[in-house]
């Protein structure tokens, strides 16, 4: 019997919802559970939505909308690991990120969902609170955070339950092994599916939840046909405590300091390079009207860092000290030469960073071979208002390092191995169209990809277009949904076709745009957004 088996469940904010963290903090215009949600029946999901809601677990729009199939951000996701799951015990020292202010509304949820062991940081002290969560990675939380350990089903036999086995992250499958065990696995419509990298839905975490907090011999709140199990006759294997031992060793929810890990091929990562000063995350929960804000400034204060770090025939020795302003040196030793031993020139960090020097942070500092030619390249990355990355590169015939900067934007970016050669890419989004169309999630602007070659980045979008179509197949679906709701479709629009003439697909894209709208005039709709794609580059003038 499954007996008051805990989950994790990222609940509303992202897309603009507005999340519990405290029954005070309901919106009282719209009180959870008073009125079902006009957009979930026949929802396959919509027992376990509307338990949730009686519980007071979950809440929706201010419309009486759920809106299931939006995305959730990592900080909703916090928010809600403490809501649902309160008696789980801290059992990690108290961390801070960099990324998130004192007066971010998430910022106490975060913090103790990351003492409680259900999250960690994707690199340094880097939380990326905005990002969308991975339905992988909401899974691992759960299981590491609950401490469930696989007792009969070997990472090595998810191949038995999942059809998509492949795609898991090597860090996870323990964790999913064991969430499979427990049944708190839901996947819609193939349950043999599990689709680890796809952002997670307010739905898919809906039913997770669903599927930790009801007893097995309740009413089934989410059907059993998408409920993943080692074999159709299987029972959940464990069952959980009340209370979580405090001794107990919570492992963390995704690698914190190994972002070249596929556990970050979420396609929730970067922003595209913009020359505009990167805005702050939003202080309380974000309304339609209230999406990105001004700059912050409380963030808690960085030590100096000295960090020493090998890399087959390089070493390198990093020193950082923030104050009374910051000073940064770096030594390369390669093959036993230093090859370069001096301070970041101040005029390459004032070239990038718009935001005054006196705020920056170190992230991480770290090697990598970027491009596979054995010659590690070393990142520095920075925290400004932004986030932005130094590459020093070894050039050969000069036989020095020369110095590549990058601007991400609001977004951290990732480093994921697309393909099997080895080599990682960045993937990131086009933050000009949040900021140009109020746009609350990268799900719902363009995608980007990048490769590190021969010093300097390309835009090698083109070259991967399974990867592209299914974030096109994620924002047709926002498209869809906003059209039923004669809501503003101008931004996901410009996004779609965006990404459409990333591949060469322009006209393909205008034929399903025009489609949609059927026999209407949308003259000015597709002057406005041609209008805004040339503008970034990605229709020619």
């Amino acid at each position: 019997m499954k007996t008051n088996r805990w989950h994790i469940i990222l609940t509303l904010v992202a897309a603009i919802a507005v999340l519990i963290t405290h029954p005070s903090q309901t919106n009282p215009a719209f009180p959870v559970g008073e009125a079902g949600f006009t957009d979930v029946q026949n929802h396959w999901a919509q027992p376990c939505i509307k338990e949730l809601a009686d519980r007071q677990i979950i809440t929706g729009y201010s419309d009486n909308t759920f809106r299931p199939n939006n995305p959730i951000t990592r900080a909703e996701f916090a928010a809600l690991v403490n809501q649902a799951f309160p008696r789980v015990q801290p059992t990690r020292r108290r961390q801070n990120f960099v990324d998130i202010p004192t007066d971010f509304w998430a910022y106490d949820a975060i913090s103790l969902a990351s003492q409680k062991g259900f999250l960690s940081g994707y690199i340094g002290s880097v939380f990326n609170p905005l990002v969308n969560i991975p339905r992988v990675q909401a899974l691992v939380a759960i299981s590491n955070g609950l401490g469930f350990k696989p007792q009969q089903l070997s990472p090595e036999q998810l191949g038995d339950v999942f059809i998509d086995s492949a795609t898991i992250p090597d860090y996870a499958k323990e964790a999913i092994a064991a969430a499979t065990e427990n049944w708190l696995v839901v996947n819609y419509p193939n349950v043999r599916q599990l689709q680890p990298n796809r952002p997670a839905t307010r739905a898919d975490v809906a039913t997770f939840i669903c599927q930790a907090i009801t007893n097995f011999d309740e009413s089934a709140l989410v059907p059993a046909q998408y409920i993943a199990r080692i074999s159709v006759d299987d029972q959940p294997f464990a069952k959980m405590p009340l209370t979580t031992p405090e001794t107990q060793a919570v492992t963390e929810s995704e690698p914190a300091e190994t972002p070249s890990s596929p556990a970050d091929i979420s396609l929730n990562k970067p922003a595209e390079t913009s020359s505009e000063p990167p805005q702050k995350i939003p202080d309380s929960p974000p309304t339609e009207s209230q999406v990105f804000q001004p700059p912050a400034q409380a963030l808690p204060p960085q030590e100096p860092i000295n960090k020493t770090i090998e890399f087959d025939n390089l070493l390198a020795e990093f020193d950082f000290n923030p104050r009374p302003s910051p000073k940064f040196r770096l030594k390369m030793t390669r093959r036993g030469e230093v090859v370069l031993d001096d301070n970041i020139p101040e005029d390459i960090l004032n070239n990038l960073i718009s935001s005054n020097l006196d705020t920056i942070r170190v992230l991480d500092v770290r090697t990598i071979d970027l491009n596979g030619d054995r010659e590690p390249e070393l990142i520095v990355d920075l925290q400004s208002g932004g986030y932005y990355s130094l590459i020093y590169h070894y050039r050969p015939l000069a036989k020095q390092y020369g110095i590549i900067p990058k601007s991400w934007g609001i977004w951290h970016y990732d480093l994921t191995e697309i393909t099997d050669d080895g080599l990682p890419r960045f993937v990131g989004y086009d933050y000009r169209f949040a900021r140009e169309f109020n746009l609350q999630s990268q799900s719902q602007v363009p995608l980007t990809i990048w490769e590190y070659r021969a010093g300097q980045f390309q835009n090698v979008t083109a070259n991967y277009p399974e990867f592209v179509t299914l974030h096109l197949d994620r924002i047709w679906r926002d498209i869809e949904q906003r059209h039923r709701q004669n809501q503003d479709v101008r931004g996901v629009i410009a996004a779609y076709m965006a990404n459409q003439y990333s591949l060469g697909q322009g006209e393909l894209g205008w034929r399903k745009v025009r489609s949609l709208f059927e026999d209407r005039n949308i003259s000015d709709l597709l002057a406005d957004v041609t209008r805004f794609l040339q503008d970034t580059g990605y229709i020619e003038q």
